[in-house]
């Protein structure tokens, strides 16, 4: 009886599934990829390798494919929450933090966000602050996004509208103060540095220079707010 040769069973191989990559909604901001600033770093295959790594995986939750991450974060147009925002964005804020510093300012650099110190309210360009505004910017991306909330832009332009606001209240009161004392001394025969003098003296304090031409168009009954047209 002949020995049978017993054969190793073959051993079967299979080949790695590709990564299946989920659709998210679509969020309402403006899609990465229609940024110019940050369109530019994206189409740059040689810059921030690991900072499109890290973002694809903090927006779309998978490393995805090496060939494909800067096309599909091209796409990307915000975030869109569940059922429970608070407890969704705070995961996403605790995921971000588990990169390291250098990485979380690469993702920032490539998202062309402001992560100076001075643009925190802290004035700190600490890990912290820079995941919270990279958060709040994939929440609804926009061109100039991720700056400091009433930056010196802001501040300007609200300075100017108050500053005239002051400038008219000013002049109205003068009006109102100048046109008291007219009917005050009505009937003194006083003059013009006089009259001035006594209303510094009523209001307890000194007038700028402009309230003379004021007093006097106020004497003459021709003052700013008089509406009738001399013909």
């Amino acid at each position: 009886m002949s020995k049978r040769t017993r054969k190793e069973p073959e051993k079967l191989t299979y080949d790695e599934p590709d990564e299946k990559e989920e659709s998210p909604a679509v969020g309402s901001g403006t899609p990465l990829g229609e940024i110019e600033a940050v369109k530019t770093q994206l189409s740059n295959s040689k810059k921030y390798v690991e900072a499109v790594e890290a973002l694809h995986w903090l927006v779309f939750k998978s490393k995805g494919k090496a060939g494909q991450q800067r096309k599909r974060l091209k796409t990307f147009a915000g975030l869109v929450y569940g059922n429970d925002p608070e407890t969704e964005r705070q995961r996403l804020v605790d995921r971000a933090n588990k990169n390291t510093l250098g990485v979380i300012r690469d993702v920032m650099d490539l998202l062309a966000l402001d992560r100076s110190g001075k643009s925190f309210d802290d004035g700190k360009d600490s890990k912290e602050n820079m995941c919270e505004r990279l958060v709040e910017f994939l929440e609804c991306p926009q061109a100039g996004g991720g700056k400091k909330k009433g930056g010196s832009s802001g501040k300007k332009a609200a300075s100017t509208k108050s500053a005239k606001t002051d400038d008219s209240l000013a002049k109205a009161l003068m009006v109102a103060v100048a046109k008291r004392q007219v009917e005050a001394d009505e009937s003194a025969d006083k003059s013009l540095k006089e009259m001035v003098k006594a209303a510094e003296d009523y209001v307890g304090l000194a007038l700028p220079k402009e309230f003379k031409a004021i007093m006097k168009a106020a004497i003459v009954g021709d003052g700013p707010d008089d509406d009738d047209d001399d013909d």
